[in-house]
């Protein structure tokens, strides 16, 4: 039973991750899909100066908050480090000792 809930918790925690991410992929995507509305909207009012500068604004405005949420996704699909146990201490000449943490990329031989 008790394999069970942990196990169950393991899920629970692992899918609040994901659901994250995909809220920022799908918020990612219709922007996008706005993107392009305001480009074709702007392509299409060529006689139309005020329409114009209206979608220049919005393509402006999109580009930046895409660019923002590339940040974000990038940084959300970085793996995440589960183990900080020090795996060896470090002395320095100082005096002061700092403690290497076990992470997925350190490689010790």
């Amino acid at each position: 039973m008790a394999n069970d809930t942990q196990e169950m918790l393991r899920l629970t925690r692992k899918r609040a991750g994901l659901e994250e991410i995909a809220n920022f992929y799908n918020i990612w995507k219709t922007s996008n899909m706005h993107l392009d509305d305001a480009k074709t909207m702007f392509a299409e009012a060529a006689d139309d100066p005020e329409l114009r500068e209206m979608a220049r604004e919005e393509i402006k405005t999109l580009e930046e908050e895409i660019g923002r949420l590339e940040s974000q996704l990038k940084v959300l699909l970085l793996p995440k480090v589960t183990s900080f146990d020090p795996i060896f201490l470090v002395f320095c000449p100082s005096r002061m000792v700092y403690p290497v943490f076990r992470t997925p990329t350190t490689n010790i031989t």
